[in-house]
């Protein structure tokens, strides 16, 4: 079963990850290098920007952001060992962090991807990259693993440590309030390995991170909701869109007003089929001026 839920080649191609979210490295060859990759952990899992993390690829060289290819990779028989390497470094992250790390064949090379979602218990701090012996807050800066310093260090204790709302969970509803077909369709348009795999649906769920366990109860996470429900707005107040045309004269009185609602992937297909068909143009010509 993948544990990374994003087609591999959309994600290194950077077709469904902005480039400031993914970072590649040929491999692991050095302590310096292994304090670099748990600071990144670090950096994604703080999220300052509220992306909601990044990727760090081992076995890919980069120039300027961009993948090289085709991979260098990595000897399958250094997988597992640089795999407890990593693990042990987050053990120095503080608080305790652990990103999802799986081995890939990509391009009949090994490759390791390292997801590293936000953090719940942010901010996070990891081994410096100097010599590893204090630790430091780490931020992501456009394409660049950066110390968190002065006023964005402040920033950073004082904003992350609020968890963004699309990523709480409605301890009031259960799982099952989300439907099958809406995640089976997303799994597909994303070219997700996920949908070739038989499993459970809630196990479906816990690998998209859309549900959170709590005292033994599944609940779905507000983004679960907001892309998985026909009916967000039954749970989420507002989660619904509204299109309004109005005149162009001082009063400004209403023209027109099209709702739409379900789930927000659709809301905003439809918003934009709305917009490309009343698209116009105005000319008007003008007594005495060639143009």
């Amino acid at each position: 079963m993948p544990a990374i839920p994003i087609n591999i080649d959309d994600l290194i191609g950077a077709k469904t990850v902005e480039t400031t979210r993914l970072e590649f490295k040929n491999g692991l060859n050095s302590d310096a290098t292994l304090r670099q990759v748990t600071a990144t952990i670090s950096a994604f899992a703080n999220d300052f920007h509220n992306l909601n993390g990044g990727y760090i690829i081992l076995g890919i060289e980069e120039d300027d952001g961009v993948a090289q290819l085709p991979p260098v990779g990595i000897a399958e028989d250094k997988m597992d060992e640089i795999q407890k390497k990593i693990r042990g470094q987050c053990n120095r992250i503080n608080p305790e962090y652990y990103p999802i790390i799986e081995p890939i064949d990509f391009q009949s090379k090994k490759i390791l991807v390292i997801w590293c979602p936000a953090g719940e218990a942010r901010p996070y701090q990891a081994p410096n990259l100097r010599d590893g012996k204090d630790s430091e807050y780490y931020i992501r800066q456009g394409s660049e693993t950066v110390e968190a310093k002065g006023e964005i260090r402040q920033e950073l204790l004082t904003l992350t440590a609020r968890i963004p709302y699309d990523d709480r969970a409605a301890y009031s509803l259960d799982y099952q309030v989300l439907e099958p077909s809406l995640v089976k369709r997303f799994l597909l348009d994303t070219r997700s390995k996920l949908a070739e795999v038989n499993q459970p649906f809630l196990e479906t769920c816990l690998d998209l991170r859309i549900v959170r366990k709590m005292n033994g109860h599944h609940s779905p996470l507000h983004v679960g909701l907001l892309f998985f429900s026909s009916e967000p707005h039954r749970y989420l107040s507002g989660a619904h869109t509204e299109l309004a045309q109005f005149g162009d004269d001082a009063s400004g009185n209403l023209i027109e007003e099209t709702p739409f609602s379900g789930p927000i992937q659709e809301q905003i297909r439809s918003l934009l089929r709305v917009l490309e068909s009343s698209s116009n143009r105005l000319i008007q010509k003008i007594a005495n001026e060639a143009e």
